[in-house]
């Protein structure tokens, strides 16, 4: 995260024991939530619930010890603070009004041009014929708005985006990240008269089908395609185009939002990773402790061995005959060349 608060381990412990969460929030200027992530992700116990109210009526509560972590373990976090969106919310509101015009002289290219379904901002209009002309309008001034502003935009075809289904949309950066735009109408299914020789589309019962309600509704969507991030529908006087201007603050809040998302995903991704490296690296070194335990046996087995053979060595030598002594002198050296390789060639246990 740029621009941020970073949080060491052991400060941060030390922190949490000294004063309520709360106030070490609001000192840092970062919401409460976000000093508890970190508690999360740095392994940082914290006190339990009504530690502070028995601190204040004398009590000492059991104040856990900082646990020991893997040498990969994260030991910092940064978190941005509000102060942020903030900013991001006051551009928004220093910009002038936008007024979307009763009568359009000429329109926005991207929707003068409908020779090409796929590059005309037609396809992220989604509504019923007797709103065409409303919306048209509207999405004229988004559009030009948009490139008053200077920000970058793209008209996205229909199709799948995080495994969900996405309408045709346009598609607008800003920070690096994409934020979607839909004016759209509801259709709920409406129960019609029955026409007689045509079959009911839902089955048995009284025929169905999709109607527009008549009320327009302006979506911004981050990642996720099941539920807009922020939206703006006809409510009796009120219409979509009186929303303009929260529309293009909210703009600049979503893609803040979808970004720190990222962030916050990728960081996850990044402990995981540390998770999985360092459950590799222990399972690596519990094989290797086994494999040196098990040479380790192997070679007491060994010198026993070793020691076995001189034994029979004497004993065989004792008999006085050549033959035998040849014999108890060969396997002496045998035990002495066997001895040194034991005691020199063992594995590196340092590493």
């Amino acid at each position: 995260m740029a621009n941020g608060i970073v949080l060491e381990r052991d400060d941060l412990y030390w922190q949490m024991w000294s004063e309520p969460g709360t106030h070490i929030a609001k000192r840092l200027g970062i919401p409460v939530s976000a000093l508890y992530r970190a508690c999360n992700r740095l392994a940082v116990p914290r006190p339990t619930s009504g530690h502070w109210a028995r601190v204040a009526l004398g009590a000492t509560p059991e104040q856990p010890p900082l646990a020991e972590i893997d040498d990969e373990a994260p030991t910092t976090f940064e978190v941005t603070p509000p102060s942020r969106r903030s900013a991001l919310l006051a551009k928004g509101r220093a910009e002038p009004p936008v007024v979307v015009p009763e009568k359009v002289k000429q329109l926005h290219p991207l929707l003068r041009d409908r020779s090409d379904a796929a590059k005309s901002a037609m396809v992220a209009i989604h509504v019923s014929p007797e709103l065409q002309d409303r919306a048209v309008r509207i999405m004229h001034t988004i559009l030009v708005e948009l490139d008053r502003r200077k920000m970058k935009y793209r008209v996205a075809a229909a199709g799948s985006v995080n495994g969900s289904r996405a309408r045709a949309r346009i598609e607008v950066q800003l920070d690096g990240v994409a934020v979607s735009v839909i004016l759209s109408e509801w259709f709920p299914w409406v129960d019609v008269p029955p026409k007689r020789g045509v079959a009911s589309t839902v089955g048995w019962g009284r025929p169905r089908e999709h109607r527009g309600d008549g009320r327009l509704r302006l979506s911004i969507y981050t990642s996720t395609w099941h539920k807009p991030q922020r939206s703006w529908r006809d409510e009796g006087p009120r219409k979509v185009e009186q929303y303009m201007n929260a529309f293009f603050t909210a703009l600049y809040t979503s893609a803040d939002h979808q970004r720190r998302r990222l962030e916050d995903r990728e960081a996850a991704a990044r402990e995981r990773e540390a998770e999985e490296e360092a459950r590799r690296v222990a399972v690596a070194r519990e094989e290797r402790f086994k494999a040196i335990v098990a040479d380790a046996r192997e070679r007491v087995e060994d010198l026993k061995f070793v020691g076995d053979l001189r034994v029979l060595a004497d004993r065989i030598e004792h008999e006085g005959t050549p033959r035998n002594v040849a014999w108890a002198v060969w396997a002496r050296k045998l035990a002495v060349r066997w001895e040194h390789d034991l005691v020199t060639t063992v594995p590196d246990v340092t590493g």
